[in-house]
């Protein structure tokens, strides 16, 4: 009799699991997928999304930024954020030329414009000037840097 309703318990336990996979776990992996596909991008593709992230990202930038809010920006945007100023200029050479270049053309009274590069392969740095005083005199206030993963560019990318 304990075997009979052994066996009976087992039939209906595995009766009820369903090896089947329901909507929601089938989009789960097909998302899964997609992202670990293999996509070629063109360069410039890449450093227009760049450029459009960073432009969206520093519009959210202003002198009263705390340190909280900088830090959930970059946690929303999955993105590092960081503040340079020509007093403390930035230890890397290429950040360090970029802020040279930037205080030199605002002492030149030259158009202070963004730039895009990338950073080695997984990086893509928007790099934003932000300038005080007045037209006929401005100056370098600092610049934000903007370090945008490419793999976060490219799964934003729409697939052709």
């Amino acid at each position: 009799m304990k075997r009979l309703v052994l066996i009976s318990g087992l039939l209906l336990l595995l009766s009820q699991c369903n090896t089947r996979l329901n909507e929601e776990q089938r989009k789960q992996m097909a998302e899964a997928r997609k992202k670990m596909e293999i996509r070629q991008v063109p360069e410039a593709d890449l450093l227009k999304a760049g450029m459009d992230m960073g432009i969206k990202i520093t519009r959210m930038l202003h002198d009263t930024l705390s340190a909280q809010q900088l830090a959930d920006l970059s946690a929303k945007y999955e993105v590092t954020i960081r503040w340079f100023t020509p007093a403390s200029p930035p230890a890397e050479p290429l950040l360090a030329d970029l802020m040279h270049a930037y205080k030199y053309a605002a002492q030149h009274n030259e158009k202070l414009s963004p730039h895009i590069q990338r950073i080695g392969v997984d990086t893509v740095l928007y790099a934003q000037p932000v300038v005080a005083g007045n037209k006929e005199k401005p100056v370098l206030a600092g610049m934000w840097g903007v370090f945008i993963p490419t793999k976060k560019l490219v799964l934003g990318m729409p697939v052709n």
